[in-house]
Parts: C-alpha cells; sequence; structure tokens
C-alpha cells in the first residue's frame, strides 16, 4: 500500500512538473 501510494505520489510530481513547464 505505501509503495502504491508513494508511486503515485511521484506521478503526480512529475506531471505537476510536466504541466509547469509546459505552461512555463
Amino acid at each position: 500500500e505505501k509503495s502504491l501510494q508513494r508511486i503515485h505520489a511521484e506521478c503526480l510530481k512529475v506531471e505537476y512538473v510536466g504541466d509547469n513547464r509546459k505552461l512555463t
């Protein structure tokens, strides 16, 4: 469970960074 949550959080972080970069 913790592993899945951690992976999901990392995925979201990457997506957030990607979105931010695209916007910039």
